[in-house]
């Protein structure tokens, strides 16, 4: 049985429990106004407050000249080059908030709606409400470092210990993988997984179906009993090419393409997999340490590998013989996640994160650009949720940005424009407000 240990505060961003009006709230002001109208009204227009206040005190006005000397004025400090973040837009999910571990490696969402969190302290899952960290005998200690979900809705899990299946609530074991470091898996099919070690070896995995049941059995007697079908690929672990770190391969990504098998490896470069024979793709420029692969809407293979800091490390690689060198300053990619549409996102360690959209760059987002919204600009993980909701997991917890949220826009820098006097949606979605 798994077991849940909530920690952290209890977040609760939809409580709108409203308290008994009082009467001070009525009274009327010196502008006739009651006070509750102006207060409203001070908080739906930032500069509401400035208008409102006695003559005396309006921004606009050139003070009078007074008998007595003024004192030096002093000087008022420059504003900050990054405009605050959108607070409807940003959120986050951090040790505050009950992470077991503020660096996050993987995330995923479940057919109910539950985020899951992949990290140094093991897993966690996050309900919109409580982050929540996991225990389970089923469920291998350590870091987790891996996770993805297949077509059944069943949650695969990699650690540095092995890999588990999570699936109607129960963790299964993936024997086969014991002590093994998972680094990256794929589902291609229902009830299969294929996951990529440190140990130079590919495990192809299979559910095997439930057999020697009676009909009267229902489908949780059936999921109590799951086995599975482990095939290692090759037969024998491949061996790094790296001088200064020698011993077994370390594979990083993986990603099947009209049945040939991909692998990114550290030293070795890209690497295919056919009929259980791993073989070297001779590139022209060729990357030899390859941290992630993914393929977009067109399939194409995209190569996510080590870099300089200013230059690119992203690489389309939809001809496996001639990668082509995507135009965006990268520096060294870290993972590579499929979006909305022909969208795909890119981590990095130190660059923060970029959108492209069918190849092309279209945005990035940085600690500076974003005002410390995004937490770190160190990035390991990008996953889009079934409301494309962009989900980043970085060094220093996890970060949401949802890129539909409500966007609020000055139209008027006249602090006089105080009183808003008709609204308006336009056919493209935006509410304008008359003032």
């Amino acid at each position: 049985m798994s077991s849940c240990r909530p920690s952290g505060p209890q977040s609760n961003f939809g409580d709108s429990r409203s308290t008994a009006l009082r009467p001070w709230l009525f009274y009327s002001g010196p502008s006739g106004l009651p006070l509750l109208i102006v207060l409203l009204l001070s908080a739906l227009t930032p500069s509401l407050t400035v208008g409102l206040l006695p003559r005396a005190f309006s921004q606009n006005e050139t003070p009078q000249a007074q008998a007595q000397p003024s004192p030096t004025p002093v000087a008022s400090p420059s504003p900050s080059p990054t405009p605050p973040a959108n607070l409807h837009q940003w959120g986050a999910v951090t040790l505050f908030h009950g992470l077991p571990s503020d660096r996050v490696h993987a995330i995923a969402q479940t057919p109910d709606g539950v985020m899951w969190f992949a990290t140094d302290g093991g897993l966690a899952k996050y309900d919109g409400r409580r982050t929540q960290a996991i225990t389970s005998g089923g469920l291998p200690q350590g870091r987790v470092l891996s996770l993805k979900l297949d077509d059944d809705g069943a949650l695969w899990i990699g650690t540095d210990n092995g890999a588990t299946r999570l699936a109607n609530g129960k963790f299964d074991l993936v024997k086969e993988t014991e002590g093994k470091v998972i680094t990256a898996i794929i589902t291609p099919q229902k009830g299969r997984a294929m996951m990529a070690t440190e140990n130079g070896v590919i495990f192809d995995c299979r559910v095997k179906p439930a057999g020697g049941f009676p009909q009267s059995a229902n489908e949780a007697e059936k999921a109590a009993s799951v086995t599975f079908e482990v095939h290692s690929i090759p037969a024998q672990p491949l061996q790094s090419a790296d001088k200064d770190q020698p011993g077994l391969l370390k594979i990083t990504g993986l990603a099947l393409i009209r049945d040939t098998l991909y692998a990114g490896t550290q030293s070795r470069g890209l690497m295919t997999i056919e009929n259980g024979e791993a073989k070297e793709i001779q590139t022209k420029p060729r990357s030899f340490f390859i941290n992630a692969l993914e393929t977009d809407a067109h399939g194409r293979l995209w190569v996510g590998a080590r870099g300089r800091p200013e230059e690119s490390a992203l690489f389309d690689q939809s001809d496996p013989l001639k990668p082509a060198k995507a135009n965006a300053p990268t520096g060294p990619v870290t993972a590579i996640t499929r979006g909305a549409g022909e969208d795909i996102w890119v981590a990095t360690d130190g660059r923060g994160a970029f959108r492209l959209e069918n190849g092309k760059p279209k945005e990035r987002f940085s600690f500076q650009g974003t005002g410390g919204a995004l937490r770190s600009d160190h990035v390991f993980a990008i996953f889009v949720d079934r409301e494309q909701v962009v989900w980043f997991g970085t060094d220093k917890g996890v970060c949401r940005y949802d890129p539909n949220a409500m966007q609020a826009e000055n139209v008027s820098s006249d602090p006089a424009a105080n009183y808003v006097r008709a609204l308006l949606r336009t056919s493209g979605g935006p509410l304008l407000a008359g003032t």
